[in-house]
């Protein structure tokens, strides 16, 4: 069996310390203006300048030591969300993100009203990290136009980094693929899986949607796509190891095409290292049982 994952973004730090944020635009009138005035939409966001990273780059360092053992508690949580505040107050044209990963912080922390209101706050301005969160609150309300919707905004508000909103309109479409072996659900998931991989050819989740996009369509209605599957978890294995990563869901899903040629012995492998890769993987240990 398979499980239905949806990515929200936990706390980033990669746009920050990388600089891949987008610079102003010299004829902007947004760009006039003092550094802390908020910016109107986020594809004005300055690059941030070195003070800037470095103090992000600090608080940053305080939340993996704060939840080393695992959790927050609630005076971590405040101080960690008041740090990245700190941080976004004095660069609010250049960092965003600080203030989204306060919202990370208490969606982390079990504080949904605050963390909705950050992330409704950024979204107005167009943050797609912000708007992909927005969308996976929405599908687990089961609203799943509205959810579809956020994904799809936060696609076309960062087309080059919006990797976990591609990778969730994927699975939406790709659950909806296999309930009704919809052609246009598989082209979608298919095309915004393969946006991703063009770009980032490790990742993680692309290769989880795309092999099990594969072998729903192999079982459903296409058993040569069980052969396409099949290759795609070979290479998902590889490049991920290459890497030092491994993926639960990739193994399972390993398991399960083994079942498909009635190989129950090494099927059986692939389970106990989808649960030795995570031990709280639902579908692994359920297919062990059986």
């Amino acid at each position: 069996m398979l499980s239905s994952k949806f990515s929200p973004i936990a706390l980033c730090l990669t746009l920050a310390v990388t600089g891949s944020m987008v610079g102003c635009k010299k004829g902007n009138k947004e760009s006039k203006n003092p550094e802390k005035q908020e910016l109107q939409d986020a594809k004005n966001a300055e690059v941030p300048d070195e003070q800037a990273k470095a103090q992000f780059a600090e608080v940053f360092a305080k939340y993996e030591a704060a939840r080393a053992d695992g959790k927050l508690s609630q005076p971590e949580c405040e101080s960690i969300a008041a740090g990245f505040d700190e941080v976004y107050d004095s660069n609010k044209r250049s960092m965003l993100v600080a203030r989204f990963n306060v919202g990370a912080v208490w969606e982390e922390c079990g504080d949904m009203e605050k963390a909705t209101k950050i992330y409704q706050e950024l979204g107005d301005k167009n943050f797609h990290l912000a708007l992909n969160n927005l969308g996976v609150l929405a599908w687990n309300k089961g609203d799943t136009k509205k959810a579809l919707d956020l994904f799809q905004k936060s696609v076309e508000a960062d087309k080059k980094q919006a990797f976990a909103a591609r990778n969730n309109l994927a699975a939406a479409h790709r659950d909806r693929y296999a309930e009704k072996a919809n052609p246009e659900d598989f082209a979608t998931a298919e095309s915004q899986i393969q946006n991703v991989l063009a770009v980032d050819t490790s990742n993680k989740a692309a290769y989880e949607n795309l092999a099990r996009l594969y072998y729903d369509r192999g079982r459903l209605k296409d058993p040569s796509y069980l052969v396409l599957a099949n290759l795609v978890v070979t290479q998902a294995i590889r490049v991920l190891e290459k890497e030092g990563k491994q993926s639960a869901d990739i193994r399972n899903l390993q398991g399960l095409l083994f079942m498909q040629d009635n190989n129950q012995i090494d099927a059986l492998k692939a389970f106990k290292k989808a649960v030795e890769i995570e031990p709280s993987h639902a579908d692994g240990n359920r297919n062990i049982g059986f």
